[in-house]
């Protein structure tokens, strides 16, 4: 296991032996979004995210992310997820790109206890403000399953929703 463990690191600081051309790198990013609730649950919400991961080249990216939902004054909730996006370079200032969420909630926000899984596909396109920095806009679908009698209805929770996010 330690020389799993080993190999793995060297692995990881190997990539950035070439400063100048690094194949991975870090990448953030920090984002506002709404979502129009749909169905039979018609609950809109609003969205702060942050997520930390790694560009590995010019067309993928992974990272971990934490949420903040809220629906009304008194009704708010976390969440974490992953997500992984796929880049499509249009010209040296824009790229379009896939974008997927998946996670969980927790809070009033997000449906009462411990939820089911929150799916989240988005299409965007990101435009570069400087080598380093991107305004990421998207159009997301967001599906989250509970499954469980809440607010009125039972099944699931689905919206569409628009978020703005800068990029760095």
């Amino acid at each position: 296991m330690k020389k799993i463990l080993v190999l793995t690191v060297v692995s990881v600081l190997s990539l950035h032996a070439f400063p100048q051309n690094r194949l991975v790198k870090y990448q953030g990013e920090v984002s506002v979004g709404y979502a129009f609730g749909i169905g039979k649950i018609d609950s809109n919400k609003a969205s702060l995210q942050i997520v930390n991961g790694v560009r590995i080249g010019k067309y993928f990216a992974v990272g971990l992310g934490l949420g903040w939902d809220c629906r009304g004054e008194y009704a708010w909730g976390l969440s974490t997820f992953g997500n992984l996006k796929g880049y499509l370079p249009v010209s040296e200032k824009m790229s379009l790109f896939l974008s997927t969420d998946v996670g969980g909630g927790w809070g009033k926000a997000n449906r009462g206890e411990i939820n089911g899984v929150i799916v989240s596909p988005a299409l965007g396109v990101s435009l570069k403000v400087s080598p380093q920095s991107a305004i990421n806009v998207s159009l997301a679908y967001t599906h989250q399953a509970f499954g469980k009698y809440r607010f009125g209805a039972y099944g699931n929770y689905d919206a569409l929703g628009i978020k703005v996010g800068f990029q760095f």
